[in-house]
């Protein structure tokens, strides 16, 4: 979470520029995936020279920077980290198995979803019930209907929109 200080500024609107520092730092991580993709295989060649062992002190080495206190300025490692567990999953066949299971996979398919509905339904969901039901069941109920609502907004509007998109993007049939 970002600061006070930090969250005032950007919530004005006339701070033009401090919200453009903030977009584009956030931008990096955008092209650092856009990297990470392109050259996975050279990534993953560098990364197999290396013994399992060393690949999973690697791998907890990158955790354990996720469980330090997260600043905004202190992004960059995280993202670095998170690069590096990409790339050492790509080299792990037992990992890749893992995350291949049907219900990771589906958690996967409505991530977007998912990442755009989360909050709304938790701000309702709990706006609602907090005071008919404790904290536990609240969480629980809210968890479900997030799940549920990335379910269905995946199936009913972002693959149709998907499959729009790579209809009207496909190179024109030669005759």
């Amino acid at each position: 979470a970002m600061r006070p200080a930090i969250d005032d500024a950007l919530l004005d609107t006339e701070n033009f520029w401090l919200t453009l520092l903030v977009t584009a730092r956030s931008l990096t991580f955008f092209l650092f995936g856009i990297l990470l993709a392109k050259h996975r295989k050279a990534l993953c060649q560098v990364l197999s020279r290396y013994s399992t062992k060393y690949k999973y002190i690697l791998g907890f080495f990158c955790l354990f920077i996720f469980c330090l206190p997260h600043f905004p300025e202190e992004t960059l490692p995280e993202g670095i980290a998170a690069g590096i567990i990409l790339i050492l999953v790509l080299t792990q066949p037992r990992l890749q198995q893992l995350l291949t299971t049907y219900w990771l996979a589906w958690l996967g398919r409505i991530s977007f979803s998912l990442y755009l509905l989360h909050l709304p339904v938790y701000f309702v969901t709990f706006h609602f019930l907090l005071g008919l039901l404790t904290f536990g069941p609240t969480l629980a109920i809210a968890i479900a209907t997030a799940l549920a609502t990335a379910a269905l907004m995946q199936r009913w509007v972002e693959a149709p929109a998907q499959a729009l998109g790579h209809r009207l993007t496909r190179p024109p049939n030669p005759i």
